[in-house]
């Protein structure tokens, strides 16, 4: 039950989508892919998205348990719960709400913990 605690802690509820070049803050649930969103240094991804930004670094450890960051070049993908280490990155939201990667997790946990009950 931590896990499954401290998975879903690493979903913000809002993120910052840039909409005919001003910024708004939306619920996550409203997030579709193909928007565009802003991730500040510190910030954690919303959802799982392609990087449009040059390159940056993420800490992916709370997914992968790898503790180094890891660097992302423009057009790679990186997964909802990620951290954006060192700078502000612009992301093209891929998924839809409910099916990060994130979420994928959970819903595995979920399935397990049904199938030990």
């Amino acid at each position: 039950r931590q896990g499954v605690s401290a998975l879903m802690a690493l979903k913000p509820e809002t993120a910052t989508r840039l909409r005919n070049g001003e910024r708004e803050e939306v619920a996550i649930n409203s997030l579709r892919p193909g928007d565009v969103i802003e991730v500040a240094a510190g910030g954690r991804l919303p959802a799982d998205g392609k990087l449009l930004s040059p390159f940056a670094s993420f800490d992916e450890s709370a997914l992968t348990g790898e503790s180094i960051p890891v660097e992302r070049a423009t057009g790679d993908k990186v997964p909802a719960g990620a951290t954006s280490v060192d700078r502000l990155v612009t992301l093209e939201v891929l998924s839809e709400p409910g099916a990060s990667a994130i979420d994928r997790i959970l819903k595995l946990i979920e399935e397990a913990e049904e199938r030990r009950a």
